[in-house]
């Protein structure tokens, strides 16, 4: 798996490989290589900002070498509550296939620092490995078949949301974002709510 690899070959303690858009672009697909990388991650999808945002609206590399420092300034929100993981830097590379963009690479590590010239040298490759696997994935490879993306559910109450309120799929995501930081929840606990019909898709209102 690419984000193994990363982990492995980099002086970084986590990675995540995201397919999608993520803001004006529907709900991202992610894979993590631990829980703090996953929390990143999640912490992008509910609040809709974030260093990884960034990579895709932007279309280039965000380095943020020292995440308390330098989050608060950019991403005020997402640096307070990215606090509590005990990240101290984190490293996005977006994921273009000619002028298209596929998703995005995150590496964190837990203390502030850059990546050496040679270590981003190997993040590149890395980059281009990631690329065709996002690629194998969107595009329903069989060689990736079972591989199992934990935003499903997300997918799914966006669907209920559109459903319920006759609205489109970015209203529907921002509707989500929105009540999930409101209620202090992460935005897949939410979904989970709403699927399992603990939480009527009514109830989450602008």
């Amino acid at each position: 798996m690419v984000c193994d690899a990363c982990a492995q070959l980099l002086p970084v303690d986590g990675a995540s490989l995201s397919a999608g858009r993520g803001v004006g672009g529907g709900v991202r697909e992610v894979l993590s290589s631990d829980e703090t990388a996953a929390a990143i991650e999640s912490e992008h999808d509910t609040l809709g900002e974030g260093p990884a945002i960034e990579a895709l609206t932007e279309r280039r590399p965000v380095l943020v070498a020292d995440l308390s420092a330098d989050a608060a300034r950019g991403w005020p929100v997402f640096a307070a509550e990215i606090a509590r993981c005990r990240v101290g830097a984190v490293f996005v590379f977006p994921l273009h296939s000619g002028a298209a963009i596929a998703g995005t690479m995150s590496l964190y590590r837990r203390s502030p620092g850059w990546l050496a010239p040679a270590d981003l040298a190997t993040t590149l490759r890395l980059v281009d490995l990631a690329t065709a696997a996002v690629l194998a994935i969107t595009s329903g490879d069989g060689a990736l078949e079972g591989l199992s993306l934990p935003r499903a559910v997300v997918h799914q109450a966006v669907g209920m949301l559109v459903s319920a309120h006759r609205i489109g799929v970015d209203e529907a995501m921002a509707r989500m974002r929105g009540y999930a930081f409101a209620s202090g929840i992460d935005i897949t606990d939410l979904a989970a709510e709403i699927t399992t019909g603990r939480l009527p898709p009514e109830a989450v209102m602008p």
